[in-house]
């Protein structure tokens, strides 16, 4: 592989130095619409510029179509990945995420919510100010209980 730039210009890519002695590629600047794209046989991430309907998102795609094509994974290391890590999250192929630790959502309050539709149907939220709640009774605020909020496609309901 040949590299080649340097910080000093726009669309480089080039070895970074600067970090202990550790040696990375890092890939820079403003590519329009390329893009950058790492692959190796049928993984492939891409970051940055692409077509309308993509435009400035990360894409990490995995192009093996069967049920045991594996699974995109969250890791953290306290030894450089060299054998001590852990799997803060992983994304199954079938879109299951599991966590290591909690998931935690901020609070808010009540007034606060998005509008409960169908766009929302499903949602779950944390709320800090819920008055009186019931199980999957009406979301009322102004009060000081915190609960969790569920929208069901027409009202948010407290769980």
């Amino acid at each position: 592989m040949q590299v080649v730039g340097t910080r000093a210009y726009r669309n480089a890519a080039y070895y970074d130095f600067s970090f202990g002695g550790q040696y990375g590629l890092q890939l820079s600047g403003s590519y329009g619409t390329a893009g950058i794209m790492m692959s190796h046989d049928f993984a492939q991430m891409r970051f940055g510029a692409g077509t309308s309907s993509n435009l400035n998102r990360w894409r990490i795609y995995s192009g093996i179509n069967s049920t045991s094509d594996g699974a995109l994974t969250f890791q953290h290391s306290t030894d450089n990945f060299a054998s001590n890590f852990t799997n803060g999250l992983i994304l199954s192929n079938v879109g299951d995420a599991t966590f290591t630790g909690s998931v935690i959502l901020p609070g808010l309050p009540t007034n606060s919510l998005p509008t409960c539709n169908a766009a929302q149907n499903g949602a779950v939220r944390y709320v800090t100010d819920a008055n009186s709640p019931t199980y999957n009774g009406p979301l009322v605020g102004g009060g000081t209980t915190k609960t969790l909020a569920f929208c069901n496609g027409t009202t948010w309901t407290t769980h």
